[in-house]
């Protein structure tokens, strides 16, 4: 029932929708939308020329619903407020009978009073539905215009409210690209510092494994020169001892030679050969002729040998020492060669190191400008898109609201309107009835005049 009545309501059906309001409140007295079924039914009687239906259910809804006033249309406050300030009508007292031509004239004067009170109250209420229509359409253009105000300051406000948001939601993502760049370039300085850490760290290790390796290979070196020239002067000692052992083999063999030397000498002279006695002995080519003779050929050939021997020795000595020396001066050159490329070769990678670290870091350092610019960018885009996006959003808010109160206020006018029209249409039929009314009424009472006078005539 609700429903329907709804429906009728709004397409302006009152009649209707008060048939289904009154049906519904007496089935549903306790509903619990009561306050709004007595607004709009208050509205159809008002809007039907039921005034004072309408005035009876404006003062049940103000007594149920006091804050319903707030809510209820000006047109309808006044209203009750109009007919409650009325004063009471006077009950008029019963005629007292009268002869025929007074009542006939009486009755005449009494629809005359009628026809005429009848006009002033048919003017007054046309006077009061223009006085209301003014005031509705008054009241109408006020609460559109209040409308129009409350939507242009929600559109405002949520303009407003959208920029603010906007706004802080670009302060924070700028905020957090900023957190976000500090941190990169912490983390690349950290990196950065942590990758020259590294590289002093290879760098110290580098310069100290080539020490090592330096000090390793002269310690070789040394130790090799040193096990040469002990080797050397092993062999020295033993080619010495050696020499002693043959000096001292001669020195026994001379010896042995001479011994042997006298004891033949005296074997000769004891057997008191002389040599003109025997015969004389053949001669053995090239035999010394005295034991003196003898041990000094045999010392000059042992000497002679050794000698040889000796030089052939120091020949030999000194070409090792040579050769040593040379291997020497070779391995120390080369030591020093390597240690030097070594060196070198550290060096150049320290260096290789140190350009690519600071290649690579100027490279980071480009990226990172070039990100943090491109973000400040994006930012700024960002923000302006948003900024427009919320321009538009908020004008199209403000043409919405705009187009919705003059659309509201349209079909309130054309609603009121219609409801003044309806309503001089009932005034209209309520007027030619009433003049019908009267025309039949002093027709009714000429005709009894009429008669009442040839009654009387006849009479007479």
């Amino acid at each position: 029932m609700f429903a329907q009545a709804r429906n009728h309501y709004k397409e302006n059906s009152y009649y209707f929708a008060s048939t289904w309001l009154e049906r519904l409140l007496k089935k549903f007295p306790n509903t619990p939308q009561r306050e709004e079924v007595l607004a709009m039914l208050a509205k159809c009687y008002a809007a039907t020329s039921r005034d004072d239906k309408a005035v009876k259910t404006v003062k049940t809804l103000l007594k149920d619903f006091p804050k319903a006033a707030e809510k209820l249309e000006p047109g309808l406050l006044k209203l009750a407020q109009d007919q409650s300030q009325q004063p009471p009508q006077l009950v008029e007292p019963e005629p007292v009978a009268a002869p025929p031509a007074v009542k006939a004239a009486a009755e005449k004067a009494v629809a005359e009073k009628a026809a005429a009170e009848q006009a002033a109250a048919d003017k007054a209420a046309a006077d009061k539905a223009a006085a209301d229509k003014a005031a509705a359409d008054k009241a109408a253009a006020e609460q559109a215009a209040a409308e129009k105000a409350a939507a242009e300051k929600a559109a405002a406000e949520k303009a407003a409210a959208d920029k603010a948001a906007a706004d802080k939601a670009a302060a924070d993502k700028a905020a957090a690209d900023k957190a976000a760049a500090d941190k990169a370039a912490a983390d690349k300085a950290a990196a950065d510092k942590a990758a020259a850490d590294k590289a002093a760290a290879d760098k110290a290790a580098a310069d100290k494994a080539a020490a090592d390796k330096a000090a390793a290979d002269k310690a070789a070196a040394d130790k090799a020169a040193a096990e040469k020239a002990a080797a050397e002067m092993a062999a020295a000692e033993k080619a010495a001892a050696e020499k002693a052992a043959a000096d001292k083999t001669i020195a026994d063999k001379l010896a042995a030679d001479r011994v042997a030397a006298q004891r033949v000498a005296a074997e000769e002279a004891a057997a008191g050969k002389g040599p003109a006695d025997q015969a004389a002995p053949k001669a053995s080519p090239a035999r010394p002729a005295t034991i003196e003779e003898a041990v000094a050929e045999r010392t000059a050939v042992i000497k002679a040998a050794v000698e040889k021997a000796a030089a052939e020795k120091a020949v030999a000595d000194k070409a090792a020492a040579e050769k040593a020396a040379a291997d020497y001066a070779a391995a120390k050159k080369a030591a020093a060669e390597k240690a030097a490329a070594d060196k070198a070769a550290a060096k150049k990678a320290v260096e290789e190191k140190a350009a690519a670290d600071k290649a690579a870091a100027k490279k980071a350092a480009e990226e990172k400008a070039a990100a943090k610019k491109a973000a400040v960018e994006k930012a700024a885009a960002d923000r302006a898109a948003a900024k427009k996006a919320a321009a538009e959003k908020a004008a199209a808010d403000k043409a919405a609201a705009k187009k919705a109160a003059e659309e509201k206020a349209a079909a309130k006018k054309a609603a009121a309107e219609k409801a003044a029209a309806e309503k001089a249409a009932a005034k209209k039929a309520a007027a030619e009835k009433a003049a019908a009314d009267k025309a039949a009424a002093k027709k009714a009472a000429e005709e009894k005049a009429a008669a009442k006078k040839a009654a009387a005539e006849k009479a007479a």
